[in-house]
């Protein structure tokens, strides 16, 4: 994949992050699973949004939680309380309850039936149950929340499937006349725990629409529903294999939530890296072929150079602009490694470095307008990265090199002109970074 599709998939999510930063970073509740903080007390009322929080928690440390439906080993929630690692243990940990159930008794601390036959019609809400208990293969799944459409909607499970020892998994797309949790959808029935208290506790999905062509004002590839906001979208080819993947970053703790194959909805590597509050950052340091994260904080940013695969944490550190500038990484030259530079929304200037440790920009450019929302992308397919900017719902990309003057501009609608976060990215492999955006 070229340099500029990673480049403009951390441009991307960074200037998602650096433009909704201020506003994200305000109020940002959590990534790919709301902040697990307890709010609740044990055995006592919860909200839903509290319970969402919880499951994301054993599914962003999948790695770490294996099934287990013995009761000899445990596994520890956000605050350390131990719950046993299989579906129904999931569940209750989920609902903050003092002891891990079963399928069996799982039903009674929830005795509100929702439905016997659950349908596309039936009102589930963030927190549900969905429980088998009858000789179909007893199993429990969380039920998240409906997605667009209705039909479709997103739970969480553990264990199940062809070996029933899943590891705890957001499934999205699910159907009651398909699979749910690796059991038919039809031999759920339907409860709810009247301790959970509605409160939005769908924390809004984020909801991914790419396209393929520079030229389509609408999604040319299926949505992806990957993390939940105000987790921060982020972009980059974590692999090597030339495409970029969109990933989430979650400010409030400072943690990447990365993933080669987001539509999943799982994140197969956790990665906490710099201080809570800080802009994300995603690059190619050191021209491997594969993308790694960073952070800046204040004028200083703070590049790792360990794969996102290992857990070496090498990191290279650069001083470079002020403080209030929004960062930007590409390959400006070609050379197959990216340098982080930046962008000052006061002015719509870019200050873009081949050798940003000098402290000096080589190419400032003035491009769209004051406080626009910076892109970055191999908008050609040459090997280097250009510039552009989103203002409303318009992504203009300019496609004169970065150390000319010329100023050609393709411009496509896409998206709404609020509400929308761009994310820009080489979806498909050709070498060409086009649009999308999250909501």
């Amino acid at each position: 994949m070229s340099i500029s599709a990673r480049l403009r998939s951390r441009l991307t999510r960074l200037v998602a992050t650096s433009a909704m930063v201020g506003a994200a970073f305000a109020g940002v509740a959590v990534v790919q699973a709301p902040q697990a903080s307890a709010a609740s007390s044990v055995d006592g009322t919860i909200t839903a949004s509290e319970v969402i929080a919880r499951a994301w928690d054993w599914v962003n440390r999948r790695p770490y939680i294996k099934y287990d439906a013995s009761g000899n080993t445990s596994a520890p929630d956000v605050s350390g309380r131990n719950y046993r690692p299989d579906c129904s243990g999931a569940v209750s940990m989920a609902w903050h309850l003092g002891t891990s159930l079963t399928t069996a008794t799982l039903p009674g601390r929830a005795p509100n039936v929702i439905s016997s036959s659950p349908s596309s019609s039936t009102d589930l809400r963030p927190g549900d149950l969905l429980n088998v208990n009858n000789g179909n293969g007893h199993h429990a799944v969380l039920f998240d929340h409906w997605e667009p459409d209705h039909v479709h909607f997103s739970v969480f499970t553990f264990g199940g499937g062809a070996d029933g020892n899943s590891p705890p998994t957001h499934e999205t797309g699910r159907t009651f006349s398909g699979t749910v949790g690796g059991h038919p959808g039809n031999v759920y029935t339907a409860y709810r725990y009247d301790k959970v208290v509605q409160d939005g506790g769908d924390l809004g999905v984020l909801e991914y629409y790419l396209s393929d062509s520079q030229g389509s004002s609408v999604a040319t590839r299926p949505v992806i529903y990957y993390g939940n906001s105000p987790q921060i979208p982020i972009v980059g080819d974590w692999n090597g294999d030339g495409v970029d993947t969109v990933s989430t970053y979650d400010p409030t703790t400072s943690t990447f939530y990365i993933s080669d194959n987001p539509v999943t909805g799982n994140a197969e590597r956790v990665i906490r890296y710099g201080d809570p509050g800080a802009q994300p950052l995603v690059g190619d340091w050191d021209g491997d072929g594969k993308d790694n994260i960073g952070v800046k904080m204040g004028f200083t940013y703070y590049m790792r150079t360990g794969p996102v695969s290992g857990a070496v944490e090498n990191t290279v550190t650069v001083a470079f602009g002020d403080a209030p500038w929004l960062p930007v990484v590409g390959d400006w030259n070609g050379d197959g490694k990216d340098t982080i530079s930046a962008y000052n929304p006061a002015n719509g200037n870019f200050l873009l470095s081949d050798n940003p440790a000098n402290g000096v920009a080589q190419y400032v450019i003035a491009y769209g307008n004051p406080n626009a929302i910076p892109l970055v992308g191999d908008w050609d397919g040459d090997g280097k990265d250009n510039i552009g900017v989103k203002m409303g719902a318009t992504y203009y990309m300019r496609t004169g090199a970065v150390t000319g003057a010329i100023e050609n501009t393709r411009s496509i609608g896409y998206g709404n002109t609020t509400g929308d976060l761009p994310v820009i990215g080489d979806w498909n492999g050709d070498g060409i970074d086009t649009q999308g955006l999250a909501r």
